[in-house]
């Protein structure tokens, strides 16, 4: 079997062992990871557009250790991917960035469910 088939958009119970079973905080972390993952996504585009190699890495590699935080599992391992990639590598490149943002919908309505459920 796969390992990455049973690597989880949130994996909630990784994340209460971490912080606790606080909603309230879950949710701040949440939204700090948030406004964060936009600041940071706008950068990795930029750094592929003006081909700056360790602009990219730099930012796909805060975004990886941030998605991991926060146990977005697939969200991280789709930055490690990113992290590894060549400036020059446009198919790579886009491939992964329509995965991350799909992934993000999914890692929003994972949290969202849970913190609703709560």
């Amino acid at each position: 079997m796969n390992v990455q088939n049973k690597r989880k958009h949130f994996n909630k119970l990784d994340l209460i062992q971490k912080v606790g079973d606080d909603k309230v905080f879950i949710d701040y972390l949440y939204t700090t990871f948030s406004e964060g993952f936009g600041q940071y996504f706008d950068k990795i585009k930029k750094a592929f557009l003006i081909k700056d190699q360790d602009m990219l890495k730099n930012n796909a590699h805060a975004l990886k250790g941030s998605a991991y935080s926060a146990c977005f599992e697939i969200l991280g391992d789709l930055f490690f991917e990113l992290e590894k990639i060549d400036v020059n590598q446009n198919e790579v490149f886009q491939k992964l960035i329509s995965k991350i943002e799909k992934e993000r919908l999914l890692v929003n309505m994972a949290v969202k469910k849970f913190l609703e459920n709560a």
